[in-house]
């Protein structure tokens, strides 16, 4: 193997230690939704807060971040139009099927992915899966004390 590609190989490996491979994972998912590279490497790096409430029938699912904060607003079991986070317009509806808040986003763009989103907690964490075209990704966020 030539020096160059060796060392590369070892770069390569060097950047892939210090990532958790769940932020390996979850940029592979956004990269099958079709999320552009750069805004795939920014997210990555984002530390955001997670905020979900309810007044009962209404929700309110916030992402906020030094980076970008986004909001979906929405009510359980009525589908709606949404902009996602990284700019894709998709027909989006939430149910709640045991215990977790499920988010079923349909493309409107031929050239889009459909995509599900799970949210749930687990003692004192919120357990978010993605789940776009056969990929799956988690992350995990820890209860803000």
């Amino acid at each position: 193997m030539s020096t160059r590609i060796s060392r590369i190989l070892e770069l390569l490996f060097d950047f892939l230690k210090k990532e958790s491979s769940q932020d390996v994972v979850l940029r592979f998912c956004r990269q099958q939704i079709g999320v552009g590279f750069l805004m795939r490497k920014m997210a990555s790096l984002i530390k955001d807060t997670v905020d979900i409430t309810s007044d009962g029938s209404h929700w309110k699912v916030a992402s906020i971040s030094s980076f970008k904060n986004h909001v979906t607003e929405f009510d359980i079991g009525k589908e709606f139009e949404e902009e996602t986070i990284e700019g894709r317009e998709m027909k989006t509806t939430f149910k709640l099927d045991a215990g977790k808040l499920i988010q079923e986003q349909k493309k409107i763009d031929s050239t889009d992915k459909d995509s599900t989103i799970t949210r749930y907690v687990e003692g004192d964490k919120l357990i978010i899966e993605m789940e776009s075209n056969g990929v799956k990704a988690k992350r995990v966020y820890t209860k803000a004390k």
